[in-house]
């Protein structure tokens, strides 16, 4: 089940690529646009990425059944999913507020 589950978030996190980059024929010529998009894509991803550790913590705790090692393990995943999406947060407006003192 596990190893079905890791190839279906593999093969779905695959097919997001183009969809990330399908309007990199643009043409962008300022290093800011270039890291801005950068930037984007990465949040992106970790906001995906969290929401699947947050989808696979609860899945085992409610998969636990009764046993208290696997629920804190899922309480763990959850508990750490929600700091990582807390720190894309952080970081998002961190570079923000560094951009506006510098101008």
């Amino acid at each position: 089940m596990r190893k079905n589950l890791l190839k279906f978030i593999a093969i779905f996190l695959l097919l997001l690529i183009p969809i990330f980059y399908g309007n990199a024929a643009e043409g962008t010529s300022k290093l800011e646009e270039i890291l801005t998009k950068i930037k984007d894509t990465l949040k992106t991803l970790g906001y995906i990425v969290c929401a699947i550790f947050m989808i696979i913590g609860g899945y085992q705790m409610i998969t636990a059944s009764g046993d208290p090692r696997q629920f804190e393990k899922g309480r763990n995943t959850l508990l750490y999913a929600t700091i990582g999406f807390v720190v894309i947060l952080l970081a998002d407006n961190i570079v923000d507020w560094i951009k506006s003192i510098i101008g």
